[in-house]
């Protein structure tokens, strides 16, 4: 049977989904950063006056090192807030447990109401 979740146990889960969600971040940031600077490296800037196919020596990498870092610091906060704060479209009745789509009516037709289902558990 569903039953809602405890103040402690909703604070675990908020913990474990921060964590989660650093790793995605981190991972984010270390990927993105490392493939700005081989694409730089071997392909080439390419857009403004650069054209594609014309790599940049390693003393231009150094000099846009800053520039890499910052975008790669947007993409990796973008992931661990996207990861952070997604939340299950699953709702279910508090009271006959029927499930829906979030979005619907907020009162099933048993006279409960939804309740999104990450703040329920399953207790046999």
């Amino acid at each position: 049977m569903w039953v809602r979740k405890s103040k402690d146990e909703l604070q675990e889960d908020k913990i474990a989904k921060s964590k989660t969600a650093l790793k995605y971040a981190a991972w984010t940031f270390v990927i993105s950063i490392s493939l700005s600077i081989i694409k730089d490296r071997f392909i080439g800037t390419g857009g403004g006056t650069a054209p594609w196919g014309k790599p940049i020596s390693w003393h231009e990498i150094h000099y846009n090192i800053f520039l890499y870092i910052v975008f790669s610091f947007l993409l990796a906060l973008a992931a661990y807030k996207t990861t952070t704060y997604s939340k299950s479209s699953t709702q279910i009745c508090n009271k006959c447990n029927k499930t829906q789509n979030k979005g619907k009516s907020s009162h099933c037709k048993c006279g409960g109401s939804f309740i999104n289902i990450d703040l329920m558990k399953w207790v046999e």
